[in-house]
């Protein structure tokens, strides 16, 4: 009976292993989806920034979005938190909004901006406020909606490289924008939402933000791009991945900053995975691939209980002398050449190849992360921005292979 178990635990921890590489394979085999040729329209699109207790980080931003070649947005900077007299002067098509009680909640800072709209837009793009958006980030946008998405994803990117830490974020961004944003978009599902860079139809947005679980008060929602996904893949929607849609985003430096990021991320995926279970079932009823996929693939723990599942097993059948034991290495292996292949496709800097041996030390902090799990249902635990970067040089804005 222990032995059927422990199989049964070795199968589960191989599949989500290798999810990553049987993702990547199926979107090899694909041909991929052209975007409409020449022109398109501009649709009108609201870009929201939401800022929590210092909108002086957004100031870079809100210039590099002035600064787009496009022309039909307007700008809307949700300063919550933030003492007046912090607050930056910002001049052109931008709208300030500053809640007269503390919002807590990034949703709640959409919400609050999508009631005092200028007008109505078509589409609403979210930003945080450390982002910096390559100039073409709105039409390129805008050519995926003229396909007829109603919910895109852009490519975040790392901001700055300065240290250890930051590389490794970086590293594990780099992972994520393909197996789970690229590869899954393109394998024939939906792209995974990263929290800011995304644009989404209005009326949509509006729909979801007007939803039972952002109606409670004083509260954290834990994980609200989760949320956010789920309802839009549950609608039927399927989110495109914009990969030449580059946004850059500040990776943390420090590793108490990514024990705070990181705590928030694990407690979100265990307060929201019964939604991507959920979706797992309503792809097999409705026979909807797209639901189905995404459920299964957002279902999957995060990469450190992967891996700590995995290495359990491996130890388990080293010392029990368990035949399989000898298998272990070929999916080990097909794991990191995924990795690999997805740093190579995402044109990795050779700063983030040479931080690859600090790996153990990520982990370590992650498995820290995983015991302060509680504190992010009392804590908004916001991960401080350091880097001010005004200009960004050598932006790259290319097809991928």
């Amino acid at each position: 009976m222990l032995r059927d178990l422990f199989i049964a635990a070795e199968v589960i921890a191989v599949f989500m292993l290798l999810i990553p590489f049987m993702t990547t394979a199926i979107a090899l085999l694909r041909t991929r989806l052209p975007l409409p040729p020449g022109d398109v329209p501009e649709r009108d699109i609201a870009a929201v920034i939401t800022a929590y207790n210092d909108a002086g980080t957004a100031v870079p931003l809100v210039h590099s979005l002035l600064s787009q070649r496009y022309a039909r947005f307007h700008i809307y900077l949700v300063a919550d938190g933030c003492a007046p007299e912090s607050l930056p002067s910002i001049p052109g098509n931008v709208t300030m909004l500053v809640p007269e009680q503390k919002l807590n909640s990034k949703a709640g800072s959409i919400s609050y901006a999508f009631s005092r709209f200028v007008r109505e837009h078509d589409a609403v793009v979210v930003f945080d406020p450390d982002n910096i958006a390559h100039s073409d980030f709105l039409s390129t946008i805008n050519r995926y909606l003229a396909s007829g998405f109603n919910v895109v994803q852009g490519r975040r990117t790392a901001k700055n490289l300065d240290t250890l830490y930051a590389r490794l974020d970086a590293l594990g961004e780099l992972y994520y924008n393909h197996i789970t944003r690229f590869a899954l978009f393109h394998a024939g599902s939906s792209a995974v939402i990263a929290g800011s860079g995304m644009a989404i139809e209005t009326k949509l947005f509006r729909s979801i933000l007007s939803s039972d679980v952002f109606r409670e008060q004083g509260r954290v929602v834990a994980g609200e791009d989760k949320v956010f996904q789920v309802q839009i893949v549950g609608a039927g929607e399927r989110i495109a991945f914009a990969d030449t849609a580059i946004i850059f985003d500040e990776k943390v430096g420090t590793g108490k900053q990514i024990e705070r990021q990181r705590t928030r991320w694990l407690n979100s995926y265990f307060e929201n995975v019964s939604g991507a279970v959920a979706l797992i079932g309503r792809g097999i009823r409705a026979r909807d691939f797209n639901a189905f996929a995404f459920g299964l693939a957002t279902s999957v723990p995060p990469l450190i209980v992967t891996l700590g599942m995995s290495a359990a097993c491996v130890l388990i059948a080293a010392i029990t002398s368990a035949p399989e034991v000898y298998a272990w290495p070929a999916a080990f292996a097909l794991f990191a050449a995924t990795v690999a292949y997805s740093l190579i496709h995402g044109g990795a800097d050779a700063r983030i190849w040479t931080s690859v041996w600090g790996i153990p030390v990520f982990l370590g902090r992650q498995i820290v992360s995983l015991l302060q799990m509680g504190k992010s249902k009392r804590d908004f635990m916001i991960t401080e921005h350091r880097t001010d970067v005004r200009i960004v040089e050598h932006l790259v804005h290319k097809e991928r292979p």
